[in-house]
């Protein structure tokens, strides 16, 4: 049987200028590859927003993936977020005569429950041939709004990139890696920071922008504690996972989140993660390698880095690779991958 030609259509995809924009999705492309898939991609390369901005950027993907289906004629295409792209999806499906299928991340399901946005969604969700998403959490979103069973198959985490270090002993401090928006609870963080004594050994390293980043160098220097934070900005993969090594523990104290892939990725340099009980970001742990709290929670959140801080448990790092390594992006790509063809009526 010949490879499988996709096109992956995606209103985020990394780029220079932002290399963690819809990181997700190019590795998803890139495994799908290494496993003999002939993939091509339409994406929104620019995170920047605004009105003009936005409606330029999703017209030329509108237009470019539209261009890229008549070229490379696919055999499916693939959708990721469904807004904007499912429709834009569908509609290019549709006038190019191709198969569909839909990647739901979590934050795109929260739709009003009456517009024409909405209509247009629940109509190209219905047309879909399949559709995949990354917990179960997301899919009784996906099942209650639109009446679809979905797959829940994570995005994966490549783990030649994300490993544990040789050398456990120059393990420091706590690290945060994400955007920086209000929803990422950074804020939080900080104010749990500020409640442990200030004799206690600690710093924290936060990869990431966004723009609560003055707002958040704010909170930190009103709560003194601003001498003890290093931000570093937007970083590569492979600099996320060096400081993710370098981390006694790593905190997604997030507001929201569908998944929270950064606390797998946490978990498979060999460290504890403290997570929030929202969406499915609290089945990521179990407890011998991470603790839930619940969120907008400082003193709960204190008291669990207070109590990861002092761990220095191998175990707890056995356990963290040992649960990370059933979020392969190989092995979850392949699911991902022969589940687009069966949709699409490429295998029987």
């Amino acid at each position: 049987m010949p490879p499988t030609r996709i096109l992956i259509v995606s209103n985020m995809y990394p780029s220079a200028a932002n290399p963690a924009f819809g990181v997700f999705v190019s590795e998803r492309a890139t495994a799908f590859e290494r496993l003999g898939a002939m993939v091509r991609v339409a994406a929104v390369r620019d995170a920047r927003k605004g009105g003009f901005r936005t409606a330029w950027k999703y017209a030329a993907l509108f237009f470019n993936s539209i261009a890229s289906a008549l070229r490379f004629r696919p055999d499916v295409i693939e959708g990721h977020y469904l807004i904007p792209t499912a429709p834009l999806v569908a509609v290019v499906a549709l006038v190019t005569r191709r198969p569909f299928v839909l990647y739901v991340h979590g934050s795109d399901v929260a739709l009003p429950h009456s517009s024409l946005l909405t209509g247009m969604v629940r109509w190209a969700v219905g047309r879909a041939a399949g559709i995949q998403t990354n917990s179960e959490w997301t899919a009784a979103i996906v099942e209650e709004r639109f009446g679809r069973t979905a797959s829940v198959i994570p995005p994966g985490v490549d783990l030649a990139v994300f490993h544990p270090p040789q050398d456990d002993s120059t393990r420091s401090g706590v690290a945060f890696a994400g955007g920086l928006d209000r929803h990422k609870g950074v804020d939080v963080l900080i104010a749990a920071l500020g409640v442990l004594p200030r004799t206690a050994s600690w710093t924290l390293t936060v990869v990431g922008d966004g723009p609560e980043r003055s707002r958040l160098e704010g909170v930190a220097a009103d709560l003194h504690v601003g001498d003890r934070i290093t931000w570093m900005g937007s970083r590569s993969h492979d600099d996320v996972a060096d400081v993710f090594r370098h981390a006694r523990v790593v905190v997604v104290p997030s507001r929201r989140d569908a998944l929270g892939l950064v606390a797998v990725e946490a978990l498979a340099c060999g460290t504890p993660v403290i997570v929030t009980a929202v969406g499915g970001l609290s089945s990521i742990p179990d407890s011998a390698c991470g603790s839930v709290v619940p969120a907008d929670d400082p003193p709960s959140l204190a008291r669990a880095i207070d109590a990861w801080l002092q761990n220095d448990d191998r175990g707890t790092r056995e356990a963290a690779v040992a649960r990370a390594d059933q979020f392969s992006l190989d092995r979850l790509a392949r699911a991902a991958l022969d589940e687009v063809a069966e949709s699409a009526g490429l295998r029987r």
